[in-house]
């Protein structure tokens, strides 16, 4: 039976579904970075290695953190029911600023350029951010984001609860 949720509870419903969605897809994503052991920097690693860990990184961030993000049509996810620890709580700001500085945006204060001359050579001294998650952070990371699943999904079940 299709159950016709009213405005307010079906926004909600929905908002939860597609977070539960892009967390879920996040935590794959730290999942298969410690599986291979992506979490260097460019000139750690030859051939695509990098890139491969670039994409799958600079994924985990924008889906991570897509459900905390301003939507139209959509409310946000309800500050109290988010339940970090500390070292959590870190994590997850941390991963909301690098999205906001290097992976959505490219935040002037991330990178610098500086051309340098001589006679007969001329280059850019580049200073770019890494697209890398420490092992650290992707542990953390999975254990958090399954909390944080689990959380979220309990929610949309109760919303359903309430209906025959």
């Amino acid at each position: 039976m299709l159950i016709d949720l009213p405005k307010a509870e079906k926004g909600l419903f929905d908002k939860l579904t597609v977070s539960c969605m892009d967390i879920g897809f996040a935590k794959q994503c730290a999942e298969h970075l410690l599986k291979k052991g992506w979490h260097s920097h460019q000139w750690q690693r030859r051939g695509s290695v990098y890139f491969q860990q670039s994409v799958y990184t600079t994924s985990l961030i924008v889906s991570y953190t897509r459900p905390f993000t301003k939507t139209r049509g959509l409310p946000d996810i309800p500050a109290d029911w988010l339940d970090f620890s500390p070292d959590e709580e870190r994590l997850h700001t941390a991963l909301r600023n690098r999205r906001n500085t290097v992976y959505a945006h490219s935040d002037g204060s991330s990178y610098s350029f500086r051309p340098w001359k001589t006679e007969d050579f001329a280059t850019i001294i580049e200073q770019v951010p890494s697209h890398l998650i420490t092992k650290a952070e992707a542990e953390l990371f999975v254990s958090m984001s399954a909390r944080l699943l689990k959380s979220l999904i309990a929610q949309r079940e109760a919303i359903l609860s309430i209906w025959p």
